[in-house]
């Protein structure tokens, strides 16, 4: 393989990155212009070995010294002993930079003791070779180079043994002919090693884009786009994509969150992979990610995205309630946004080999792109099903009403021109008026009934209507508060989150209506509690038995009448004194519709009214709660 098999696919070595033929011109080219030979290496980061890759004939623009030192004909282990001194130089110079971004043009005494230069090559900061290159010694160094060449000569050189007697003189005689290095050999070696290394940048980042292009379509490949009518759907092809990228990418676990409600700032924790399970079948207990406390924009008209590092304050901000500590470790999160609708986060466990956010940050991306415009068309058709659902439960139950209203009209009006027909005499008009008055009252009553059922279609709700789902209640009472802040606050009312809320564990519950019925709560806080007060949204979790969750709604205002604790839940009824009764809009269905809901999940709805010492303008203001108990799991029949 040219490239790491895992990604981020890291170089490995220069012959994987530039192939023999476009390395022999480099080579040729770099030669001619400095007019000495240069020693191509390659260096393999995971085993650790040198390789000498010269494109060219080795001897082509080497030194005569040289030259007649590496021929193996004359000078046995000559050439030998020179590739085992390049080889040590390769290591000893790869060491040095570990844990530096680039490496610097060196010069040494080769093993003869002439001066060559040494650079070693790196493409994106890792290093795939070593470039040698020239042969020269000043007239203090050509001493040094004689008495090494005597040593050979006089059969005291272990490695090196003269095959050709006249070789030692001739040795001698061009020893005294080395050239002394130019002022800037230097600088034009390092130039050279430069485009050698970006040339094995661009063709590194050529296949690597390859490699990633070539994932990416099998990932998109890998989605679904089905009709769906809950959300299992959706979180099993969103694991199903996790669990490619986890393979592909190496990584411990992956997380997606996303926000199931249109324009929610709390996320759920929709799909994961690599985390412990829970018991039977169940998630594993995760936490939900809250936009608005990471520090995220809440507002975008355009897509939008953010790579967010491992322990940075966004991640430990953004990530709460049940396990949020257990990943603290994660690598790097991916944060984004689909016009102003959408909104998912991608968290990164730690990577099986050292990866760098920053800079895989656009493949990152375009993975998590791939994903989020995957679930947010699934979650786009299953509020389309929901819409049409309530659609037609709603054409029902008016086509229900308007038949059982307008029969009736329809037999009094015939009776009436019968009697019209029938009768000659004026005294005939008298039952015809009256039949006129009771179609009159019919048609009054139709009016109503088609009022109270607009209002009431999504209330008159049986058990079986429900399509329960393990859904997190943190995100789910978070995202329903979250809602109401801003309302509250433009009434002079301050709406607090506690963080009880972020430790609400999952359940299985109708998440659309529930939702309704924990605003329909917030709603009369926000309406009936007095102006400069606060409003509380807490949870409660059953310790003994852990089958229920409660979730407490709480204001100062007035009170409810002992009487009426009970009967506020009934259709239409309001626990309002007559003279406020016109100042504040309601209808009386708020209430009884929360407890239609609760109650078809099984679940309770109760309110309590404390009387407090507090004193505001309106009077004595009183503590008002309610509280909803739901339970954790459905009955099955």
């Amino acid at each position: 393989m040219p490239l790491s098999t895992q990604w981020p696919h890291h170089p490995t070595k220069l012959s994987d990155l530039i192939d023999h033929e476009t390395l022999t011109v480099i080579v040729s080219g770099a030669c001619a212009r400095l007019g000495r030979a240069l020693t191509v290496l390659d260096y393999d980061r995971q085993s650790g070995v040198v390789t000498r890759i010269d494109p060219l004939e080795t001897r082509q623009n080497f030194e005569p010294f040289c030259q007649l030192l590496r021929t193996e004909t004359r000078v046995a282990g000559g050439n030998a002993a020179c590739e085992r001194c390049d080889a040590q130089r390769a290591h000893q110079v790869v060491k040095q930079i570990v844990g530096q971004r680039c490496s610097q043009t060196e010069g040494y005494p080769c093993h003869m003791g002439l001066t060559d230069f040494s650079q070693v090559l790196c493409v994106d900061d890792a290093p795939v070779g070593v470039v040698l290159a020239g042969q020269f010694a000043t007239p203090e160094q050509k001493e040094i180079v004689r008495r090494r060449v005597g040593r050979i000569v006089a059969g005291e050189h272990r490695e090196i043994t003269l095959l050709d007697p006249g070789a030692g003189d001739e040795l001698m005689r061009l020893a005294a002919q080395i050239k002394s290095p130019r002022a800037d050999f230097a600088e034009r070696f390092r130039r050279e090693v430069e485009n050698l290394q970006q040339i094995a940048t661009a063709h590194y980042h050529h296949q690597k884009a390859e490699y990633e292009t070539r994932f990416l379509d099998r990932l998109r490949s890998a989605r679904r786009f089905s009709t769906v009518t809950t959300l299992q759907p959706i979180r099993a092809n969103a694991e199903q994509l996790l669990q490619i990228v986890q393979q592909y990418c190496g990584t411990r676990y992956l997380l997606l969150f996303c926000n199931v409600g249109e324009k929610d700032t709390v996320l759920t924790p929709l799909a994961q992979v690599g985390l412990s399970g829970g018991h039977d079948g169940e998630p594993p207990g995760l936490p939900h990610f809250n936009w608005a406390k990471a520090g995220l924009p809440r507002h975008e008209s355009e897509e939008g995205y953010w790579c967010i590092p491992g322990g940075a304050p966004e991640l430990s901000r953004g990530v709460r309630g049940d396990r949020a500590g257990a990943l603290r470790d994660a690598a790097c999160a991916i944060a984004l946004v689909l016009g102003d609708a959408f909104r998912m986060v991608m968290l990164f466990g730690p990577y099986e080999q050292p990866v760098n956010p920053e800079r895989e940050r656009g493949f990152l991306f375009e993975m998590s792109r791939i994903i989020s415009w995957s679930v947010f068309l699934q979650l786009q058709s299953l509020r389309l099903y929901e819409e049409r659902e309530r659609l037609v439960a709603t054409t029902q139950l008016l086509q229900h009403r308007f038949k059982t209203a307008l029969t009736p009209i329809a037999t009094h009006i015939g009776r009436a021109k019968m009697q019209m027909t029938n009768r000659q005499y004026d005294a005939s008009l008298r039952p015809v008026i009256e039949q006129m008055k009771a179609a009159h009252e019919l048609s009054l009553q139709l009016g109503r009934s088609v009022r109270d059922t607009v209002r009431s279609a999504v209330v008159m709700i049986e058990r079986d209507d429900l399509k329960f789902e393990l859904y997190p209640l943190s995100v789910l009472v978070a995202n329903c508060a979250e809602g109401f802040v801003a309302r509250a606050a433009e009434r002079s009312r301050e709406l607090v989150i506690d963080p009880s809320v972020e430790l609400l564990p999952y359940a299985e519950v109708d998440i659309a209506r529930l939702t309704i019925a924990i605003s329909n709560l917030l709603d009369n806080a926000v309406k009936y509690s007095f102006p400069t007060t606060r409003i509380q949204v807490k949870a409660l979790l059953d310790t003994a038995e852990q089958r229920h969750a409660a979730i407490v709604v709480q204001d100062l205002g007035d009170p409810i009448p002992p009487n009426e604790i009970e009967t506020i839940f009934e259709r239409g009824r309001r626990a309002l004194a007559e003279a406020k009764m016109g100042k504040i809009p309601g209808t009386g269905y708020g209430l009884w519709e929360a407890r239609a809901i609760v109650e078809a999940h099984g679940g309770t709805i109760s309110a309590r009214s404390v009387e407090t010492s507090v004193y505001m303008r309106q009077g004595r203001a009183y503590r008002v709660s309610f509280l909803v108990r739901i339970p954790l799991r459905q009955e099955r029949a």
